[in-house]
């Protein structure tokens, strides 16, 4: 009884994502809009719902995507593996998620760290074109609420709650902090440096 409930929601959920890809790929809206327009959507079938406009519209997205409420992915050309959940209220900009990765609550990852050139003193800030880069995130990762990810995370490390990660540490990391900082490395694997 249980998996054919599910099987009529997601059912249901899949016909409602048509709507929007529709708006994305036919009618040419913004892809953040859209996603904005989605992410409110509560409970199971709100998941059901962001899986598969995300699995039909992404460059790639992976088996058993969980895409919580008032989460939201910019960019169409983002890479998502298998068995990842993007917890509630984060925001997702260029970037490729490996396998098995989870953003906890408000994580925001970033296109990059320099979206606005702060040397020209002409443009106003709205106007400047900065660098965005695609940031990659390994397999196996685990980062906690309120990171800010603006660099790329080794495969089968953690990201501290809060942590501001601009640099890029070995796999097996533990970090955390502003900016982020080597705490430990995970399992006893052995590190060249701490720090």
């Amino acid at each position: 009884m249980k998996a054919a409930l599910k099987t009529v929601l997601f059912g249901m959920a899949f016909l409602h994502s048509v709507f929007y890809i529709v708006l994305y790929k036919v009618f040419k809206v913004r892809y953040a809009a859209v996603a904005t327009m989605i992410a409110p959507i509560s409970g199971r079938y709100g998941m059901y719902v962001r899986e598969s406009y995300y699995k039909h519209t992404l460059a790639r997205c992976g088996r058993n995507l969980q895409v919580g409420y008032g989460a939201f992915i910019v960019y169409s050309d983002v890479e998502i593996g298998d068995n990842c959940a993007i917890e509630e209220y984060c925001i997702i900009s260029k970037c490729r998620i490996g396998d098995n990765v989870i953003l906890s609550a408000r994580c925001s990852v970033m296109s990059g760290g320099n979206h606005h050139d702060v040397d020209d003193l002409q443009t106003p800030f709205r106007y400047s074109n900065g660098e965005l880069r695609r940031v990659i995130l390994g397999d196996n990762l685990w980062i906690g609420t309120h990171a800010v990810i603006m660099n790329d995370v080794s495969s089968h490390s953690v990201v501290g709650a809060g942590a501001v990660v601009t640099r890029v540490f070995e796999p097996y990391s533990v970090i955390g902090g502003v900016p982020a900082k080597l705490i430990r490395k995970r399992g006893g694997v052995p590190s060249e440096t701490l720090g």
